[in-house]
């Protein structure tokens, strides 16, 4: 704050200890500007729950936003309210459920492409055997 004291029977302001309060907030937000620029990015899917039904799948987190969140939910759980952490429960459990066949999709449309390529590979090299036989 602005103290005041009396010089030569005037009063005089010294502004010392309110710059010294806006260093120590510059410094705090520099420590935390990580966090509170993820913060600030997590309000959307939040907000987009809110929106669209408070657990609406396509507001869920998932992957490494999921897993940003947890950890700053177990560093810091007291920068959470109840609503936060339940959506990021919500989430945590959403992505739990994914059954395995929804996971491994790509992989089976892989395998499938690869054994189609491998059969048709197969059928010409079958057909131009046989076509060499028949001259």
């Amino acid at each position: 704050m602005i103290q005041a004291e009396l010089v030569n029977g005037r009063k005089a302001y010294s502004l010392f200890p309110l710059a010294f309060e806006w260093t120590r907030l510059r410094e705090a937000i520099a420590a935390n500007a990580e966090f509170l620029q993820w913060r600030r990015g997590f309000q959307i899917p939040l907000q987009e729950g809110d929106a669209y039904g408070r657990y609406s799948y396509s507001a869920l987190l998932r992957g490494d936003a999921l897993d940003t969140a947890q950890r700053y939910v177990a560093e810091r759980p007291e920068e959470f309210t109840e609503r936060e952490v339940g959506f990021i429960r919500r989430s945590a459990e959403q992505a739990s459920a994914v059954s395995p066949t929804a996971v491994n999709r790509k992989a089976l449309v892989q395998w499938t492409i690869g054994t189609l390529a491998g059969v048709v590979a197969l059928l010409i090299a079958f057909l131009q055997f046989e076509s060499g036989r028949v001259r």
